[in-house]
């Protein structure tokens, strides 16, 4: 018998096209209780059943959300609150020293990556000024760690830790960066995407870009969560990504050994596409180009969820922040 080669995202004029949309049954929260426009990072627990338990974040919250996905439909499930509207005085290591224009009172998480391994789902937030007012907010400079108990929704605990903030000042090319105001002249630092490999987190640098290189950060994971309230003081894992001019990092997401997939885009808010890559971090050799995401009108890609790897064949799922819901697009694409 015959077995059918599964359909692959074709190219059209060197964008993917995807092979289909995610719809949704119901709403997934946002903001206020309303349905959320600003999803910035999922990932799934890997599976070889139809159904997927994934958790995302909506990055104008204080809480994240699991998600059923069965097929291409989104089922919302329960809402997972990771911080209160006060400091955490259960949060491992010490608040930032921070240079933003000012504070603001603690309040969202603005949530910008979700990463999943091991059982254990983590959510970070943007370790950024406030981008419109270059205020300092310490719930964005939280990383949270949520220990599922089983195979459903069920939740064992949830770890907070100031860290993160450490291993990013440590940074030699980037720590001079960290409390800038996100913009082209400030060119402030700023994590948009977050994977697990190697022992290891590592963070992806919306910004800062210089001369067409962006930033990826790794720092060994069971450290920033140690007990006890002593800074992190080791040297982390820096490597200069050559993506392009204006190009930061937008999400990643782990694959099987030792590789990353990078969605890129704008630093700033630079004109410019999104686009997929994938990177050995067992290598120097520069990212791969995977090749050009299709984008939804008045969105910005700002999400890339694997679902399936196979030897050579990825399954994976774009969201974007600015559309309701996420606005998810399917792809599958031969690896190279």
């Amino acid at each position: 018998m015959m077995v059918a080669t599964p359909a692959l995202s074709q190219e059209r004029g060197g964008v993917l096209v995807p092979l289909t949309r995610l719809s949704v049954a119901g709403q997934i929260s946002g903001k206020g209780g309303g349905v959320a426009q600003d999803i910035s990072g999922m990932a799934c627990i890997p599976t070889a059943g139809l159904e997927t338990l994934c958790l995302l974040i909506d990055d104008e919250s204080t809480s994240a959300q699991f998600v059923s996905l069965n097929g291409s439909v989104l089922q919302p499930g329960a809402v997972l609150p990771l911080i209160g509207r006060d400091a955490p005085g259960n949060a491992v290591g010490m608040p930032p020293s921070i240079s933003c224009a000012g504070a603001k009172k603690f309040a969202d998480l603005d949530g910008e990556g979700v990463a999943y391994e091991n059982r254990q789902f983590y959510v970070v937030g943007s370790h950024g000024c406030s981008r419109h007012s270059n205020s300092f907010r310490l719930s964005s400079f939280i990383l949270a760690r949520v220990s599922m108990a089983g195979t459903g929704e069920a939740v064992k605990s949830i770890e907070l830790t100031y860290r993160l903030s450490d291993v990013l000042t440590a940074a030699l090319q980037v720590g001079d960066r960290f409390g800038k105001r996100l913009d082209t002249a400030s060119n402030g630092l700023n994590i948009e995407g977050i994977a697990l490999s190697g022992g290891k987190l590592w963070v992806g640098l919306r910004a800062p870009v210089d001369n067409g290189k962006a930033y990826l950060i790794g720092a060994p994971i069971d450290e920033l969560f140690a007990l006890g309230n002593s800074k992190w003081k080791g040297e982390p894992d820096v490597r200069v990504l050559p993506l392009g001019a204006d190009r930061g990092i937008r999400d990643l997401a782990s694959l099987s050994a030792g590789r990353l997939l990078i969605l890129s885009g704008a630093a700033q808010n630079q004109d410019i596409d999104y686009r997929l890559h994938l990177m050995d971090l067992n290598t120097s050799a520069p990212p791969l180009l995977i090749g050009t995401i299709e984008n939804v009108p008045n969105g910005k890609a700002e999400g890339v969820t694997v679902m399936r790897e196979s030897l050579d064949t990825l399954d994976f799922i774009v969201m974007f922040d600015s559309v309701k819901n996420g606005g998810g697009l399917l792809y599958r694409v031969k690896l190279p």
